[in-house]
């Protein structure tokens, strides 16, 4: 749905909030595809995996972006803890690799955040690139600020608000889930700056969960996702 800095779902902590890794399942393990733009040799594809002990959980995921003479390869490690019933924190640990045309840099990077919850409601505060990782041309990467809500009026019901500041832009995301049958989530939101739409669907069989994502730029046009995921729980 976009939204997720706020959600206690272990996806969103591959590029959120890594305190969400601490979520329900023991155990969980994914892979997606994304077709990025329909961009012609654009490949984008993540696997990812988590562990739940107790009040610690770790995740584990690569991710890899790659057209023409260009590739980017992130190897990331979550970690997340509660200190307190109702307070996660976590912090991430990138290895990100840059290839271009044939030249390989290794950027170092570290964000962190943390999760308040109750009954109904969730917080989250979220802060990526904290160390402003510098590439190999002086480029400095932008440290990013999200803030998030979650409101859960019904069970069957997510709704959900991100703020993201980086630099000087700024970013809003709206979105929410509802699940209609046990088996089948339904999901949709709009990001600003620019404008983009989102939309999906989940169905879930046994322990395996199917997910379609699509989202829609008005200049650039439409991404499509699909995840193959397992949780235990």
């Amino acid at each position: 749905m976009g939204a997720g800095v706020a959600f206690a779902d272990w996806r969103n902590s591959f590029g959120i909030n890594p305190s969400t890794v601490l979520s329900g399942s023991k155990f969980a393990i994914g892979v997606t595809y994304v077709n990025l733009y329909a961009l012609p040799g654009v490949h984008c594809g993540l696997i990812g995996a988590k562990w739940k002990s107790g009040k610690q959980a770790t995740a584990v995921a690569f991710t890899s972006v790659g057209f023409d003479g260009y590739r980017e390869n992130d190897l990331l490690l979550n970690f997340a803890t509660e200190p307190v019933r109702t307070i996660r924190v976590g912090v991430g640990v990138h290895a990100l690799m840059q290839t271009v045309e044939g030249k390989m840099s290794l950027l170092p990077q570290v964000d962190a955040g943390v999760l308040w919850l109750t009954e109904h409601t969730a917080i989250g505060v979220s802060g990526r690139r904290l160390n402003a990782p510098r590439l190999p041309d002086g480029t400095v990467l932008k440290s990013q600020l999200w803030l998030g809500g979650l409101w859960k009026p019904i069970k069957e019901l997510k709704l959900a608000c991100d703020f993201k500041k980086e630099d000087q832009l700024e970013r809003l995301l709206i979105g929410g889930e509802f699940t209609i049958l046990p088996e089948v989530t339904l999901r949709c939101g709009v990001e600003t700056f620019p404008l983009v739409y989102h939309g999906g669907v989940q169905v879930k069989v046994g322990v395996m969960s199917l997910d379609y994502g699509v989202q829609y730029h008005l200049e650039l046009g439409d991404s499509h996702s699909i995840t193959i995921s397992a949780e235990w729980h």
